[in-house]
């Protein structure tokens, strides 16, 4: 397999959990840095689950003072539907920034459009789900 920038590589994206990604940097024969094909999302490359690791060659053995790192596999979000039920009692609400939302709450987004919260993770961001878009993170409650 020739490994270059701008191939096509399989990889675990954080965001969306994909696998397809395109290499965006290496340094010498190792790669170090895809970016999702699916969420456009970049970051560090990561071989998916059962696959070869092909940077193994290329790095150097080193031991962690910490010990072995688990990992606990999650299945990707489906990318259909949204992780909860919109909230109907409450009236659609269009998205601004200075706004607060909560879990379930609709909102009606210029660009994405109409969209459902599924929940607020850092203070000031939350995860809406869209139909047309998928999920996005954005911002909300600021002053």
């Amino acid at each position: 397999m020739v490994v270059a920038v701008g191939k096509d590589i399989y990889s675990t994206c954080g965001k969306c959990g994909d696998v397809w990604h395109v290499v965006v940097s290496m340094s010498g024969d190792r790669v170090t840095k895809v970016q999702c094909k699916n969420c456009l999302g970049s970051h560090r490359y990561k071989a998916p689950a059962g696959e070869v690791d092909i940077n193994a060659n290329a790095r150097s053995k080193r031991r962690t003072i910490t010990g072995k790192r688990r990992t606990v596999a999650k299945a990707p979000p489906s990318a259909d539907n949204p992780l909860i039920e919109a909230n109907t009692d409450k009236p659609i609400q269009e998205y601004s920034m200075r706004t607060t939302f909560e879990p379930g709450d609709r909102v009606a987004h210029p660009k994405f459009g109409m969209g459902v919260v599924e929940g607020t993770s850092d203070p000031g961001k939350m995860l809406v789900f869209f139909k047309s878009a998928g999920r996005k993170t954005l911002a909300h409650a600021r002053a």
